[in-house]
């Protein structure tokens, strides 16, 4: 599962520096998460765009410690699960 994808990836259009975020991720996340991540792909290729957006805007919250910005990504994240 990891190296399918990785190999999504790496074949992607996706910046070096997202590749590079996505390969980080993959390398470290639980094969049950990989394994939820590979069907949402197979349904939707498109997620991978959303996934991405969503880490980066996680990253940038968390690094200038705004509370406010991390309760409206999860609250958007939610909304696009549809468990909002």
């Amino acid at each position: 599962m990891r190296d399918k994808l990785r190999k999504i990836i790496s074949d992607s259009s996706f910046s070096e520096a997202d590749k590079a975020l996505w390969l980080s991720f993959i390398s470290v996340s639980e094969e049950e998460i990989l394994k939820i991540l590979m069907e949402e792909i197979k349904s939707d290729a498109r997620c991978l765009d959303y996934l991405i957006r969503n880490m980066k805007k996680k990253i940038d919250s968390i690094s200038v410690k705004d509370t406010a910005s991390w309760n409206n990504i999860i609250a958007e994240e939610k909304q696009f699960l549809g468990q909002a």
